[in-house]
């Protein structure tokens, strides 16, 4: 848990001095952030569970993955997808693939927030299971 904490405030930092953060850093970032908010926190195991395709609880999986997709820039609090949608998942998924990937997940598919994050993230992990974050290796 201090670990945790530590890396939580080193990126924080990071962010706060202007230092452009990777994906990767991002990601962890995100992660850290909405493990820390009791309202959005999730056992890893069952982000581990949604990350191999199994099924996960909603009520558990939805507040985070809702956190986690704005923190990443993907959609918005309401569950819209950003107006730059495009160009933030092209630093993640092939170019020769980006326009099948916006065809297949590219609009929101619940009028719900916490599902629309649940559908966008599941759609992306289907699409391309080499990018999915949430898998075991």
């Amino acid at each position: 848990m201090i670990i945790v904490f530590g890396f939580c405030i080193g990126a924080l930092i990071l962010q706060i001095q202007g230092v452009e953060e990777t994906p990767g850093e991002r990601f962890k970032r995100t992660k850290c952030e909405c493990q820390a908010n009791p309202a959005t926190h999730i056992d890893d195991a069952d982000l581990s569970r949604f990350g191999n395709g199994q099924e996960v609880d909603h009520s558990k999986l939805g507040p985070f993955l809702l956190c986690f997709n704005v923190g990443m820039g993907l959609q918005q609090p309401n569950g819209d997808l950003v107006p730059n949608f495009r160009e933030i998942v092209s630093q993640v998924i092939p170019a020769d693939r980006i326009d099948d990937y916006i065809k297949t997940c590219g609009k929101r598919a619940s009028d719900d927030a916490e599902e629309a994050a649940i559908i966008l993230s599941k759609c992306t992990n289907d699409f391309d299971p080499a990018h999915n974050p949430f898998r075991d290796p």
